[in-house]
């Protein structure tokens, strides 16, 4: 305190600001965790992997996903939220007879084995 008043220190201030950066960073994990968003990737990836390896000869799966991208590079799957996200990879062993193409809002994916 000095003549003129109570005068807050910019080491309060700073410290201010780090919490509620804090704060605003744990809400924002657990919203996103209790919504799902942070393992909706891995669980598309997954679920597709699971489908493409309990499919038959020559069969046909169509994908609809609106804001998910579905890809294959080598034996892997990569899904993302767009082309400029960082993919998410799951080694789901496939061939080289497996074709993944999008068409707008769906991917279709030809099996051929």
């Amino acid at each position: 305190m000095n003549k003129r008043g109570f005068s807050l220190e910019w080491e309060t201030l700073f410290d201010a600001i780090i919490i509620l950066f804090i704060v605003f960073s744990c809400v924002f994990f657990v919203n996103s965790a209790y919504t799902g968003k942070l393992i909706e990737k891995q669980a598309v990836a997954k679920q597709v992997c699971g489908l493409i390896l309990a499919s038959e000869n020559n069969s046909v799966i169509y994908v609809d996903s609106k804001d998910i991208i579905i890809d294959k590079k080598g034996s892997e799957i990569l899904v993302r939220k767009s082309q400029a996200d960082i993919p998410y990879t799951y080694d789901c062993y496939l061939n080289d007879k497996i074709l993944f193409e999008r068409f707008g809002d769906k991917t279709k994916i030809s099996i051929q084995r």
